[in-house]
């Protein structure tokens, strides 16, 4: 997290039932543990989430960042009543990364336009920590108490579900006096993460010694179609040694509830010289599963080799 440009915040692991509600932690999660002796109201229950804590800090620093951009995470335990209350019990204790973005993406420069950092940010941060411990991620449309309807994406990897990313809801930033300004926030969950991480296999391959061959699709998809479907199948052809979407269009060329997106596809073979027969077949293959699977077409003449 910070090879990403992160910043470590540590906060306290009492809070109060106002600030846990500001971020829809009462209405969406479970009942927090009260403390029998606390030492104040603002220090009364056990967190729940550390969302409240993450944007109290962020609202501090924006009163003085002097326009700079804030990028803050911190790793820290959240306290989970036990279903099967008993005098006595412990709660459960969950580790949690959570981090949050706001506010100018570069520093001030005539070289570089000013924007504000989005979900597009904090999605990177993730892809680049997963990176790092050899994981793909698949990051699918989904919908959280505290983030904005249509910015938000749950985040998965093998099938076991790790945690949310998304921009914070207008609303709730109001509630930590945040204004004219976009935050992106992320929440994975710990102890998910390092299951993925123990059952992806990752294993060393020597450098290809022979050239790759890339092309650009365009593809003309239904518009509730997600990347990571199309990614998936591209990536499962034994020729296809990555792909990435580079646009997204949609206007009044395509016909309505679709969309065109683009890809760089990228064949290889580790036993020669890819002819260009070979991929026009390999082209043709998963063009032909894309559109048996996800409805997807070629649009007309946008197929073409990269230098």
């Amino acid at each position: 997290m910070a090879a990403a440009g992160m910043r470590e915040t540590i906060s306290y692991s009492l809070t109060s039932l106002e600030e846990l509600g500001k971020v829809g932690a009462l209405e969406s999660g479970p009942e927090p543990l009260k403390i029998a002796n606390p030492m104040s109201s603002e220090q009364s229950h056990l967190r729940t989430s550390l969302r409240a804590n993450a944007l109290s800090i962020l609202a501090s620093n924006l009163r003085t960042s002097h326009a700079e951009g804030i990028r803050t995470f911190e790793i820290g335990h959240v306290f989970i009543p036990k279903e099967e209350e008993r005098e006595r019990d412990l709660p459960e204790e969950r580790e949690v990364l959570l981090g949050v973005m706001s506010g100018p993406r570069h520093p001030l420069s005539w070289g570089a336009p000013p924007s504000d950092m989005d979900f597009y940010d904090a999605k990177g941060v993730l892809e680049a920590v997963f990176g790092q411990l050899g994981l793909r991620a698949a990051f699918e449309k989904g919908e959280d108490v505290a983030l904005h309807p249509g910015r938000t994406a749950t985040v998965s990897c093998a099938g076991i579900d790790l945690g949310v990313v998304g921009e914070v809801h207008p609303g709730v930033l109001d509630r930590f006096d945040i204004e004219d300004t976009t935050v992106a926030l992320f929440e994975i969950d710990v102890e998910a993460l390092l299951k993925a991480s123990e059952e992806t296999q990752n294993r060393y391959a020597p450098p290809n010694r022979f050239p790759e061959s890339a092309r650009d699709l365009a593809l003309v998809l239904p518009a509730d179609v997600p990347s990571a479907s199309v990614q998936a199948i591209l990536d499962r052809h034994k020729l296809i040694v990555r792909s990435v979407p580079f646009d997204v269009y949609s206007g009044d060329e395509l016909p309505p509830g679709k969309k065109s997106v683009a890809y760089r596809v990228v064949f290889q073979s580790d036993r020669g010289t890819l002819t260009a027969e070979q991929v026009n077949n390999a082209q043709g293959d998963v063009l032909r599963q894309l559109q048996r699977q996800l409805g997807a077409e070629l649009r007309r003449d946008s197929a073409k080799e990269v230098d």
